[in-house]
């Protein structure tokens, strides 16, 4: 579970800003959208919906995670500089600081780092307990890595390995632009121990980054290892008034084209890792020199006819939904934390609202969590999503974004309407929009006379 994100001098962020999902005790609805903590009273919320005017910064912050996880995959360019906070003099030689505070192995660790353009300048992993932090590896600008033996053997006596490996490791210096949890993440998990495999996984798997204009996972590929999902995914598009009757997986046998044979499996693979791909392609090792395309096809019935057509020429909203969909499945058996750009892209309001109602209403039980950023003012309700599950995203003078939680404002009551109280500017992070006077003038037509001066004309 995701217990707060914090990120600073990074794109619209100079000073730290934090995405804290720890639920408010102050409210007892949805009792269902909190999820308790080990080791403290406390509870983290399953949903945090980010609103905010064009260019606030509610992209920068998924932008800002998706980045540190791309560090801790090793899938950062390295030789990019960061994108550090535009609007300060020497804020590029300044490091770019990312923490993600989270549960793992029943236990809330804290890690993170601090990047230039040129080097990690600091990186830790520690564990958070009820009074404080515990720092059990602390990596600083030289590349040496510091174990704090005596707290990983009070903390962790009956995981050797994490003591075993931690401090193998540290002994080993680090390049300028290598985290020493990519020398962790390089061993085998089994040599990693049960604590250090569990952070790990989340930071590399339980954490779902889904920038805009990206699918989570290729839906074809789901339903090839998955049929029983086929199912799901129908009643999803038959509910919701696609058109969508049945989807099909067509094959197709064909040659692989001359010059391509050698290449063939490099292409197979790339079209295989596209999220948003509804082809596959894969050799055919029983017949040399030939290969099997599957195609993802969406049936339609109409008037007892069945029609059907590539799902690349349904709709940009069919096409949303179908890709959201594992969303709702995923995180049933196995911790996951979503997070989402724009989840209303290309989808209907009453289809965003009845996505986020099953995603936090279903499998109370499960270790799921989702965070979106959206500008659908018809989610702001409370019949939907607790107070603390909302977040108004806004630039403050030095155009700095900054992150306020609904909870923070006071005589919020439970029967208050969100969406007017939104839009009417009582929460910010809405534009503010000048006269227009000026773009008027801009458009008008020569010779025409305007509405403004036709009013004037007439003293009305």
């Amino acid at each position: 579970m995701l217990v707060s994100f914090s990120v600073s001098n990074f794109r619209s962020f100079g000073e730290e800003a934090t995405l804290n999902m720890v639920a408010s005790g102050r409210y007892a609805d949805h009792p269902a959208h909190v999820m308790p903590l080990p080791g403290v009273d406390r509870a983290v919320v399953r949903t945090a919906v980010i609103y905010g005017a064009n260019a606030a910064g509610k992209s920068n912050l998924i932008k800002a995670m998706d980045y540190a996880q791309k560090w801790i995959l090793g899938q950062a360019d390295r030789g990019r500089p960061v994108d550090a906070y535009a609007f300060q003099v020497g804020a590029r030689a300044k490091p770019s600081s990312f923490e993600f505070r989270f549960v793992a192995a029943e236990k809330i660790f804290a890690y993170g780092f601090d990047v230039t353009e040129r080097s990690i300048r600091e990186e830790w992993l520690a564990l958070v307990n009820a009074d404080d932090d515990e720092v059990l590896f602390e990596r600083d600008a030289e590349g040496h890595t510091t174990v704090h033996e005596a707290i990983l053997k009070k903390r962790f006596p009956d995981d050797t390995k994490i003591f075993n490996l931690l401090t193998s490791l540290c002994k080993n210096d680090l390049k300028d632009t290598q985290l020493f949890l990519e020398s962790v993440r390089e061993v085998r998990d089994v040599s990693q121990g049960p604590t250090m495999a569990a952070v790990v996984q989340w930071l590399t798997r339980t954490l779902v980054v889904i920038p805009m204009e990206q699918a989570h996972e290729s839906i074809l590929r789901r339903l090839l290892r998955d049929p029983e999902y086929l199912d799901f995914a129908e009643a999803l598009l038959g509910n919701v008034g696609t058109g969508v009757d049945r989807l099909q997986i067509e094959e197709q046998e064909r040659l692989i084209p001359k010059g391509m044979e050698e290449s063939f499996d490099d292409v197979a693979q790339h079209l295989s890792n596209d999220p948003d791909a509804d082809m596959a392609w894969s050799r055919n090792l029983r017949s040399p020199g030939r290969y099997v395309a599957r195609y993802l096809m969406a049936h339609h019935k109409l008037e007892g006819n069945d029609y059907k057509l590539p799902m690349s020429e349904e709709s940009d909203g069919t096409r949303r939904l179908l890709a959201l969909a594992p969303l709702l499945t995923a995180g049933a058996k196995e911790a996951r934390v979503f997070v989402v750009d724009e989840i209303d892209r290309s989808l209907h309001p009453l289809l965003c609202w009845e996505f986020l109602r099953l995603f936090a209403d279903t499998m109370p039980g499960a270790q799921r969590q989702l965070v979106v950023t959206t500008h659908e003012a018809h989610l702001l309700n409370q019949d939907l999503l607790r107070r603390d599950e909302y977040w108004f995203m806004e630039k403050d003078e030095t155009q700095q974004s900054r992150l306020v939680s609904l909870s923070d404002y006071r005589n919020i009551r439970n029967d208050l309407q969100l969406e007017k109280g939104y839009l009417n500017g009582r929460f910010g992070a809405i534009p503010i929009i000048g006269r227009m006077d000026n773009l008027e003038a801009l458009l008008a037509i020569p010779g025409k006379e305007s509405v403004s001066d036709a009013a004037e004309a007439t003293g009305s």
